[in-house]
């Protein structure tokens, strides 16, 4: 199982960061579901099928209005594992018997701006290093505002809010709220706003309260009187601009033309073969760290007294496969190579040409040469070669047959 981390999919990041939400926009939403994270395969940035994740996070509405489903998820060529990442979540939600046509409705929105993979369990160091202040302040705003809404998130979200009031003086309105023992719990209710917390839509315990919840919605929509309003859209209290740090943007023309009726094929130009990764993934899971501990006993002496005496220590080693080594990235030069030229230029090379006869003067001349030819290359390097290289590297992918590396739907970089 991957630990909890950022997503890689560059594409998926635009589109979080231009809309921080699935479905329909929070702020004109009835019915908002509020989780931790949007969770996704670490894998599903490789797959063809990537498209229809894409589609769906340019329009969430129109995406359930045009395939019936309200995730790609619950889509039937969905390719990976449906077990896990954010599968579970999905299917239990599609069990409450709502409809594309009442898609105007619902929002899924996270407390992490971001795509991830993994647990959040896993990495709780991870997931609040990756917490954003201002978008947080977007989701409080929300919750406050005066247009009737009804959110539901689960016991662990709850806790999360409860945090985050401690640490950033946001949502300290619900620092106090006690729960029971199970259950779905009314945590608040003031003006239009209600707040229900229950369990998490990928927990077993769902199923135990999935009536329940169905139940409240329709009771808060009829009594809202949303029969008019559930195609368009209600006017929901804004920051005035000035204030507002989030808001939904265009979409970056790279996340559209990446979303096209005919995506470029992952599969191998050398080999034609299926099993191919990205090559920064391949480059990450090569890589680990190992720790090992060596006790031992020993003697001591004083005097005519003997003694013994046991001790341990810790080391940590640092492993990379051949694999990892082949995939690694391009090299870019920093300080530490700029310390190295120094340390080689003007002590070692001298040193070995005066091993061999060399004067000193004409060795440390050398040398200064050596160095500054060597600080030019760097430097040229850093500017001009590193950082296509880098962008190639960042959209290649790797074939596990052939060893090849390419740009899918672009040039082979290796062979």
């Amino acid at each position: 199982m991957s630990s909890f981390q950022k997503h890689h999919s560059q594409e998926l990041g635009a589109l979080f960061q231009a809309k921080p939400f699935q479905g329909q926009d929070p702020e004109k939403a009835k019915v908002i579901i509020l989780g931790n994270d949007a969770n996704y395969s670490e894998e599903i940035s490789e797959q063809d099928f990537f498209k229809f994740i894409l589609e769906y996070h340019v329009d969430g509405v129109k995406f359930w209005k045009k395939y019936g489903v309200h995730h790609p998820f619950l889509l039937e060529n969905y390719p990976l594992n449906k077990t896990g990442g954010g599968v579970p979540y999905h299917r239990n939600f599609s069990k409450l018997g709502y409809t594309s046509e009442h898609a105007e409705i619902f929002s899924f929105v996270e407390l992490l701006n971001i795509p991830t993979i993994g647990v959040t369990s896993t990495n709780l160091e991870e997931f609040w290093g990756l917490i954003n202040i201002e978008h947080l302040k977007w989701l409080e705003s929300i919750m406050l505002s005066k247009e009737p809404k009804i959110f539901f998130l689960s016991r662990s979200v709850l806790q999360r809010l409860q945090e985050i009031a401690k640490k950033y003086n946001i949502f300290s309105w619900l620092s106090d709220t006690k729960l029971e023992a199970s259950g779905l719990q009314a945590i608040y209710q003031k003006d239009n706003t209600s707040i229900f917390v229950s369990y998490s839509f990928s927990a077993s315990q769902i199923h135990g309260v999935i009536d329940s919840i169905r139940a409240t919605i329709d009771d808060f929509l009829k009594k809202k009187d949303f029969k008019s309003s559930i195609v368009g859209s209600s006017k929901t209290e804004r920051l005035p601009e000035s204030e507002k740090i989030i808001k939904t943007r265009e979409l970056p023309s790279v996340v559209e033309t990446k979303i096209s009726p005919n995506p470029p094929s992952y599969d191998c130009p050398v080999c034609n073969s299926k099993s191919t990764k990205r090559t920064s993934l391949v480059w990450v899971k090569g890589q680990s760290r190992s720790k090992r501990k060596t006790s031992g006993l020993g003697a001591i002496f004083f005097g005519k007294r003997t003694g013994v005496m046991g001790g341990s220590m810790w080391s940590t080693t640092d492993n990379q496969s051949k694999l990892s080594e082949l995939t690694a990235p391009p090299t870019f030069f920093g300080i530490s190579d700029f310390l190295g030229a120094i340390l080689v230029c003007f002590l070692i090379f001298p040193f070995i040409l005066a091993l061999f006869g060399i004067p000193q003067e004409t060795a440390s001349l050398w040398g200064k040469n050596f160095f500054i030819f060597a600080t030019i290359f760097m430097v040229i390097d850093d500017i001009f070669v590193y950082p296509s290289q880098k962008r190639n590297w960042d959209a290649s992918f790797f074939c596990n047959r052939c060893s090849a590396q390419y740009i899918p739907g672009g040039k082979i970089l290796k062979q």
